[in-house]
């Protein structure tokens, strides 16, 4: 959680820098472009990163850990071949692609072509670090994806504004995931050397039928997050998207929060059930929907308050996507409460429901752009990606619940909504009224909204399961 702190506080860095520096449309380009090289890398990955993370962890809880090289060679084989292929294809439709996401011209080829040379280390990064996770340490995703990568793209990037262009900036993006997939993998090697025995007769079969499903489903997750900027820059070019992009920036800051809970719980959870403890399943899920709302809403209620201050940082171009920043926090203040279901379901064996629900969230999402972003721009988008959040996290749930019996509501779900309407929401709120949207404000209420909410957590913190999240907070592997 540390570490997703750094990389919301630096991913926002790096936004203002981007957006600061260059046009509306350049600025455009770039996000656009950044969401092309992720929606394929998405798709050549197939899926390992989640699928080594299930397997890693399942193997070793079964006393099979001999057999964890010959499972890295059947995952990143395929994987590795497939990112090559994709980023040759993609360095060959580059001028194509740019005519229709950045209405022509070579600026458009040239960062499409620059992000597919990279694109092979962004695809075997990810997959070793969901290996790393199936082992049972967070400190390669903390350190690694969440530092160092987006530290080394604000430094580079910085370096880039001063002596380039945006396709300098770019490869700035790009060339973090080069050095640190030789450091991942090294990590890796180290870990893994040891007794060494073939894999067990099947389990290649088994491998691939788990991780199938979820290779299309992250595709899928992954074209909802960003194949809208994508669209939106089809649809009405590139200085829109880079408005709807600059718009959802702060919401990045809720969804890593979740991804540190969520990573680091995708082993336990697989674990558990190699073992099938549905009761601690079940609590682990509950507690961590708890521990979501409660870090989360006074977040996206905060920036809610005042998207029209915060957006200023990153110019005042963009300060008029205020409803875009209000609608996506409002849906995302909503999907909380459904806390980690996809984990739930994916670490439990159920990666076709992940699929059928992220397909039928995407298709809505899609129709809903189609529909809405040729009249309302970047707020149609918006309204279409908060719509695919309910309903995404109101299927999920729903079949969590009739397959297992498990659901995320407790009494602290109660209890932590409450907190954040009681000692976010009401006080900044009436603040935002009275003094506008000025800093003073803004600090204003980060103080007093501060003291409100730990004292209200403080009064009920048995309900809301604090001892064991401090005690897990400082908990050491020996």
């Amino acid at each position: 959680m540390a570490a997703a702190a750094v990389a919301a506080a630096l991913g926002i860095a790096l936004s203002v820098v981007v957006a600061r520096s260059f046009s509306e449309t350049d600025t455009g380009r770039y996000f656009a472009a950044t969401s092309v090289v992720l929606l394929v890398a998405s798709i050549t990955r197939l899926g390992t990163s989640i699928g080594l993370v299930y397997w890693v962890a399942r193997l070793r809880e079964l006393g099979r850990g001999q057999e964890l090289r010959a499972l890295l060679a059947i995952a990143l084989r395929p994987a590795l071949a497939l990112s090559v292929v994709g980023g040759v294809m993609m360095f060959a439709a580059a001028p194509l692609a740019s005519d229709v996401l950045f209405d022509g011209g070579t600026t458009g080829a040239e960062l499409l072509r620059i992000l597919a040379l990279a694109l092979p280390a962004i695809v075997i990064f990810d997959a070793i670090l969901g290996a790393s996770r199936g082992l049972g340490t967070m400190t390669p995703s903390a350190v690694l994806d969440r530092i160092m990568r987006p530290a080394a793209q604000l430094v580079l990037t910085v370096g880039a504004v001063a002596t380039g262009g945006i396709v300098a900036v770019t490869a700035a993006w790009a060339l973090p995931y080069v050095a640190l997939v030789v450091i991942a993998g090294v990590w890796l090697h180290k870990r893994t050397v040891g007794d060494y025995s073939p894999a067990a007769p099947g389990l290649r079969g088994e491998f691939w039928r788990f991780t199938w499903p979820r290779a299309i489903t992250s595709v899928v997750q992954q074209a909802r997050q960003r194949f809208d900027i994508v669209l939106v820059a089809a649809i009405r070019g590139p200085a829109e998207a880079a408005i709807y992009a600059i718009a959802t920036r702060f919401l990045v800051v809720g969804q890593l929060t979740n991804s540190a809970l969520a990573l680091a719980a995708q082993p336990q959870v697989a674990s558990l059930s190699a073992t099938d403890r549905k009761a601690a399943i079940a609590s682990l899920y509950r507690s961590t929907t708890t521990w979501i709302i409660l870090l989360n809403g006074p977040l996206y209620i905060g920036v809610a308050i005042f998207s029209p201050l915060l957006l200023s940082i990153f110019g005042d171009a963009y300060i008029s996507a205020w409803p875009v920043t209000v609608t996506l926090c409002i849906a995302a203040f909503i999907g909380n409460g459904s806390g980690m279901v996809d984990v739930m379901l994916s670490m439990t064996g159920r990666t076709g429901a992940t699929l059928g629900n992220s397909l039928g969230a995407l298709a809505t999402q899609v129709v809903l752009i189609v529909a809405l972003v040729p009249t309302w721009g970047a707020f149609g988008a918006a309204v279409a990606w908060g719509t695919s959040i309910v309903v995404i996290n109101a299927l999920s749930v729903i079949q969590l619940a009739r397959s297992d019996g498990i659901h995320p509501f407790e009494k602290g779900t109660a209890y932590a909504v409450l907190a954040n309407a009681l000692a976010v929401a009401l006080p900044a709120g009436v603040i935002a009224v009275v003094m506008g949207q000025t800093w003073v404000a803004f600090c204003f209420s980060v103080v007093l909204c501060a003291l409100a909410y730990t004292a209200f957590a403080r009064l009920v913190r048995t309900q809301l399961h604090l001892s064991e999240l401090a005690e897990a907070l400082g908990r050491r592997r020996t």
